[in-house]
């Protein structure tokens, strides 16, 4: 009898097996996961150095688990495990409560020197100004699980002795207001209201009056913490931004839309601002003198304020631009230098630092 069994369950799995290899031959592959907001692994160019290191082998791993049959559905029932076990951590995001997701950190004090000591350099014959976006677990760390140590960066950056460079302070007046919702619950990014508490301490601090304009949103967001987590344990929210009908955003010498409305319509809301991240870009603002502008993501959100202030915006994303940089800002002649970072981009990447000491 057992023997009988025995058969009965081997031929079910042949045919198992069979049938996923079946639908993985047959189902259309998709480039892009809408649930998880990420491009999905492609089919390797196969060659023999890829062979022999184990690079395309490790690629088709990857590629057979993005598109494996049934993959959405698994990847939903995974994440309502993970929510029933109350699992506190996934892919390096925290979950929190209250629907709250966070950055795990793992801060590099070499990365930190690395990059500080990059901008202290640029800065040796001219007065440079960096602000540092706190990430959102110093500011509502109240949220944290029960017992999760707080992990934070951003007290050495501002400590960091730095010449000639002036460190915009945020955090005292970020903890003052958190109650005005200044960062998303599922995104690492912060709202527009967030964004304008940042743009008028930067005006302050540089004796200029600071303007406002009228906020738009749009719904539902779920951002990057959500889609790293798939959790149910968060829910959506309104996403807000910053639209200057009075200024010029300019993209490869053409004038350009302040958002993507495909993206804006999408999972990935936050990337519709300034059509996502171009390695330079201009804005041709209401206010008076230039601004040369290096940033990540985060400033994509306060740019429409800044255009409020200066006539000339010129933006550069470190990430991406590959040109000289000294011959740049020599050229430009800027009469204000900004830095405006996001913690995590200083603390745990280095394109800052190989990027203004072309060491790419």
């Amino acid at each position: 009898m057992r023997t009988v069994q025995h058969r009965i369950t081997y031929y079910l799995s042949i045919a198992l097996l069979l049938l996923l290899a079946l639908l993985f031959l047959l189902m259309e592959k998709s480039g892009f996961s809408s649930l998880e907001n990420r491009s999905l692994a492609s089919f390797p160019q196969i060659n023999m150095e890829g062979l022999a290191d184990g690079s395309n082998t490790k690629q088709i791993d990857s590629f057979i688990e993005d598109h494996f049959p049934l993959r959405t559905a698994f990847v939903k029932i995974n994440a309502v495990l993970e929510t029933l076990f109350r699992r506190s951590e996934k892919n390096d995001v925290i979950i929190g409560k209250s629907g709250y997701l966070f950055e795990r950190s793992e801060d590099s004090q070499k990365n930190i020197a690395f990059n500080l000591e990059a901008i202290r350099d640029f800065a040796e014959h001219r007065q440079v100004y960096l602000m540092i976006v706190p990430n959102s677990s110093l500011i509502y760390s109240a949220y944290l699980p029960q017992g999760y140590p707080l992990v934070s960066a951003y007290q050495t950056i501002l400590d960091y002795p730095m010449e000639n460079v002036t460190k915009v302070p945020l955090l005292s007046n970020f903890l003052e207001h958190k109650a005005e919702k200044l960062y998303y619950r599922t995104d690492h990014h912060w709202t527009a209201v967030g964004a304008e508490l940042a743009y008028q301490t930067l005006m302050r601090l540089w004796n200029k009056e600071s303007q406002t304009l009228t906020m738009q949103s749009a719904s539902p967001f779920l951002g990057s913490y959500y889609a790293k987590t798939l959790t149910t344990r968060t829910t959506p929210e309104e996403f807000s931004y910053w639209v200057n009908p009075a200024a010029t955003y300019m993209m490869d010498g053409r004038e350009a839309t302040w958002i993507d409305e495909k993206k804006l319509a999408s999972n990935d809301k936050y990337s519709a601002l300034l059509q996502g991240n171009p390695a330079r870009a201009q804005v041709k603002g209401s206010g008076q003198g230039k601004l040369l502008l290096f940033k990540d993501s985060f400033a994509n959100a306060i740019i429409p304020l800044l255009a409020q202030n200066f006539a000339q915006i010129e933006i550069i994303d470190l990430r991406y631009y590959a040109d000289n940089i000294q011959a740049l800002t020599k050229e430009l002649n800027a009469d204000r230098i900004l830095f405006l970072y996001g913690e995590r981009s200083i603390s745990k990447e280095r394109s800052i630092g190989f990027a203004l000491t072309n060491k790419r």
